[in-house]
């Protein structure tokens, strides 16, 4: 295996393997498209899709606090142990990686178990008929949520050791093999046969990631040694990232409880909307994130505050120049985009209508998802967990209040506004902790570029929205040019406005024509 290692003092080589980690997200997304759009296809939106997506999203409402907040409080560890001696950390590895083993098992055997009251609480306004199919696959997700467990652990294993691109590449086995199975069973499978594919997939996805592992000379053992001083250690420092992350996915239940109260086919439009939203999440931001938060960590542990602060208002900025202009495509060809991914045999203009909407609603929170993650893996790296469970907390509990009061205006449009405002809120207040934390940070620089990049943006819907008034021929071409034309002027802007950008492109210009 290439273990695709960077220059820990060189800022540009974290953008390169950035881009192929987003690049290899591209692929994977690309792929979860097909999957959604196949199993839209042959399933539409139904009573039973709700069932089915509910009872899939269940493991990962329930239980993946415990995955996300081992595996982040893990890295924070790891690396530091790593840098002082390698083998001492393989050997925390290994210990840590059978614990989550053990508290995996125990996990799946709970969540079987208590499958039955959790669908009749948290699906209150299925029929009788929805909450069979849905506890049944509830029962099926939650035996295999050891899997999970297993894919966050490995992949924070192999992060901390600087590979990155490998554990994404392996994601992509995940997809094919659900893709593959779906399409050789057509429409003869049912809904258990579909959730069964999704596991057989998990099991592929693991497997492979076992094999970096060991192919990559990361010695990890399995022998049964006492390790209590350090499982102590790691959950002192994972029990408020688990609180915040159990709140959450408190929200996330709250969203599916919802949900199931709208009429049928919302609970799937929301799903479906979220997918096409992680494309954004997932590609762009996670896989900044995924790269800087050992980075982080290694910096922490060299006391070198400055570039650690250089590095956060570097990155702030950066993910907004991203994700400001996707909003803006996704507010304004919501509708186009969803026709075109979704909008076959049994998905109608019914089902379009509810993903489209949703989607639109959720699009304005990119900026603010990206600055919130890239804030709490500072904080992580710096071993303080309390400051984002605290404000992740406040964000969830306004998410809450949102969704509950503008359900009844606007429907499942006031699920995903709840999400949106509560991202934003988050983000200032994370923004404001580490500023007041970290004096070097030039706040003032920071929200004078983002105020000029809204300004920018601001043109950029002015010209989308005179764009709405021309018809086109086809859904497919709406999009196309309604991509060129915002990508086009905002980044065009962009150049123009900034100088330091502007520079940095004129240099580039310099040096290939030197070399041709």
């Amino acid at each position: 295996m290439k273990n695709y290692m960077f220059d820990k003092n060189n800022s540009g080589s974290i953008l390169r393997v950035t881009f192929f980690v987003a690049m290899i997200s591209i692929c994977s997304k690309i792929l979860g498209f097909f999957r959604e759009t196949i199993i839209a296809a042959y399933f539409g939106a139904t009573a039973s899709t709700d069932a089915f997506f509910f009872a899939h999203s269940m493991p990962e409402m329930i239980f993946p606090s415990v995955c996300s907040g081992m595996s982040t409080a893990f890295i924070s560890l790891y690396v530091k142990k790593l840098e002082m001696d390698v083998d001492d950390g393989n050997e925390y590895a290994s210990r840590v990686l059978r614990f989550s083993v053990f508290v995996g098992i125990v996990l799946s055997v709970v969540g079987v178990l208590i499958s039955p009251i959790i669908v009749r609480i948290f699906a209150p306004g299925f029929d009788e008929k929805q909450i069979k199919l849905a506890t049944n696959l509830t029962v099926m997700s939650m035996a295999a949520f050891i899997l999970i467990m297993l894919q966050y652990m490995i992949t924070s294993i192999l992060n901390s050791n600087k590979c990155f691109v490998s554990p994404q590449v392996v994601a992509l086995f995940y997809n094919i093999v659900i893709i593959s199975l779906t399409m050789l069973l057509g429409e003869r499978q049912s809904l258990y046969i579909l959730g069964l594919t999704f596991i057989i997939g998990q099991c592929v996805y693991v497997l492979g990631l076992f094999f970096l592992l060991y192919s990559g000379g990361i010695s990890i053992s399995f022998k049964i040694r006492p390790h209590k001083e350090e499982i102590v250690e790691l959950l002192s420092i994972m029990g408020p990232i688990l609180l915040g992350n159990a709140v959450i996915q408190i929200n996330s239940i709250v969203d599916k409880v919802l949900g199931s109260l709208l009429p049928s086919g919302s609970l799937s439009g929301l799903s479906y909307s979220h997918t096409l939203c992680n494309i954004i999440t997932g590609v762009f931001i996670s896989s900044l994130s995924t790269v800087l938060y050992p980075t982080f960590t290694s910096i922490i542990s060299q006391n070198d505050y400055e570039r650690l602060a250089m590095t956060i208002e570097k990155y702030i900025i950066i993910l907004n120049v991203i994700t400001i202009p996707i909003s803006i495509f996704f507010m304004f060809n919501s509708l186009e985009i969803v026709s075109v991914i979704y909008q076959r045999k049994n998905f109608d203009q019914n089902a379009v209508n509810l993903t489209a909407y949703a989607l639109m609603c959720y699009a304005p929170m990119f900026s603010f998802y990206g600055v919130r993650e890239v804030l709490s893996r500072a904080f992580f790296a710096m071993q303080d967990t309390k400051t984002p469970m605290i404000n992740t907390s406040i964000g969830v509990l306004i998410n809450i209040v949102c969704s509950v009061s503008l359900i009844r205006l606007i429907g499942i449009g006031g699920i995903a506004i709840g999400t949106s405002v509560s991202s934003a809120i988050t983000c200032f207040l994370l923004f404001i902790n580490i500023c007041g934390r970290e004096k070097r940070i030039d706040y003032i620089r920071i929200i004078k570029k983002i105020v000029l990049l809204m300004i920018i943006g601001i043109v950029t819907v002015s010209i989308e929205f005179l764009l709405g008034y021309i018809t086109f021929s086809s859904n497919m071409l709406k999009v196309i040019i309604g991509g060129i034309v915002c990508f086009t002027v905002y980044f065009g802007l962009v150049v123009i406005v900034n100088a330091d950008i502007r520079s940095v492109i004129l240099i580039k210009i310099r040096q290939l024509a030197k070399k041709s």
